[in-house]
């Protein structure tokens, strides 16, 4: 008796498939010669049937590409998402922290304030109300101020309250100008007057025009609800301070009017000074000047000979001439409205290779000097009395034709 996995039943199987393939020697020859071709096919099948062949057509790559397509797609897509989902957690963990840390800085304001008010409730004095109304002052501007969850109106007629008696028990200046500085309200502006009349002996001398301003503010600047020793005098400074300040003011704002319109003065008669429209010497230019537009149009087509007229911002007008019909060579003169004339006078009798002087109304001159040997080619720079220089150059490297850039 033989098992399975013995060398006789090995031996055994072997025998079996010799029989199987091959031809038995005492079959007779003509059914030998047909077995052999059959028997070879059977067994070219079977081989056949354990190998895998592909076969690439077309229709197999189209296949595979929009398989290959949709991985890809697939991958590039679960990537965006990733990231998506990535720039979410890092915004949210963002958005936590600031959170967190405006909830800390509440909580540290909220705190100050109430360890202002423990302070005070322990025992008054002028540095505690100063420094609790400067807490109520940091709270301002702050979220639990703009969303109502601290009453500051409530807040401020506490620190009032405060700082009044701070500033007459015993006067103190210091408490004065805190309680001034409190948000104007009625109940403040009674406060600082009450306390006008005690503090006043204390205010420092350089001190007392700002006092007596921060008095008469709280009074409606009505000087007959104040009262306080010696008054008058400090009344008639502060009205005499108040004099000087308005004339400096006005002072300073005659200046800029006075510089705005010698400015003006420069541009009205300047020759393709802004951008041309069209062509500068036959059609025009706008040029911005403080207030809008100065609008400049040629006289019969030729501004070099017969001129321009200048719209200024205010509506008004001013007349150019050329002296003897050529602008270039004698220069030219601009009549503004009310008679005043300015003159324009080229260098060298050359305006374009030279420059030219002009003229200002207070007796000044400015003077403009070609960048090259060309004004209308290279451009220009003018020096004014003040100081002040301008420059300008030419667009396209042709000011007559089209325009200049100053600056």
């Amino acid at each position: 008796m033989m098992f399975a996995g013995s060398p006789g039943d090995r031996r055994g199987r072997a025998a079996r498939r010799t029989r199987l393939t091959r031809v038995d020697p005492r079959w007779p020859p003509r059914y030998r010669a047909a077995v052999r071709p059959r028997l070879a096919v059977v067994l070219l099948l079977a081989g056949c049937s354990l190998i895998k062949v592909d076969v690439s057509t077309p229709e197999t790559r189209r296949q595979e590409y929009e398989l290959a397509a949709r991985k890809a797609a697939a991958e590039e897509q679960r990537r965006k998402d990733q990231a998506r989902i990535d720039v979410e957690a890092e915004q949210k963990a963002a958005l936590a922290e600031l959170s967190a840390a405006k909830q800390a800085r509440e909580a540290r304001l909220q705190a100050s304030i109430e360890a202002a008010r423990a302070a005070l409730a322990a025992g008054f004095s002028t540095d505690k109300a100063i420094a609790f109304a400067a807490r109520i002052a940091d709270a301002e501007a702050s979220a639990l101020a703009r969303d109502g969850r601290l009453d500051m109106v409530a807040l401020w007629r506490e620190a009032t309250d405060h700082l009044a008696r701070a500033a007459v028990d015993p006067p103190s200046y210091p408490a004065f100008l805190a309680l001034a500085a409190v948000p104007r309200s009625p109940p403040r502006d009674v406060a600082v007057r009450r306390a006008c009349a005690k503090v006043r002996p204390v205010v420092p001398n350089d001190a007392v025009l700002e006092f007596v301003a921060e008095c008469l503010l709280a009074a409606g600047d009505k000087p007959r609800d104040l009262e306080w020793q010696g008054i008058k005098a400090d009344l008639a400074a502060h009205r005499k301070a108040e004099d000087a300040r308005k004339q400096i003011e006005a002072e300073a704002a005659e200046a800029a009017r006075t510089r705005a319109k010698t400015l003006a003065f420069a541009v009205v008669p300047l020759f393709a000074g802004g951008r041309c429209q069209g062509s500068c010497a036959t059609t025009g230019w706008t040029a911005s000047v403080e207030g809008g537009d100065l609008e400049a149009r040629c006289r019969f087509g030729k501004c070099l000979g017969d001129g321009w007229t200048t719209r200024l911002p205010d509506g008004s007008e001013a007349i150019t001439s050329c002296r003897f019909s050529d602008c270039n060579k004698d220069g030219w003169d601009t009549e503004l409205t009310g008679g005043l004339i300015l003159r324009t006078r080229c260098g060298f009798g050359d305006c374009g290779k030279h420059g030219w002087t002009l003229e200002l109304p207070d007796g000044g001159r400015a003077d403009t000097r070609c960048n090259g040997s060309d004004c209308f080619k290279d451009g220009w720079q003018t020096t004014f009395p003040d100081g002040r220089t301008v420059r300008c150059r030419c667009d396209g490297n042709d000011c007559r034709e089209h325009g200049a850039t100053c600056q």
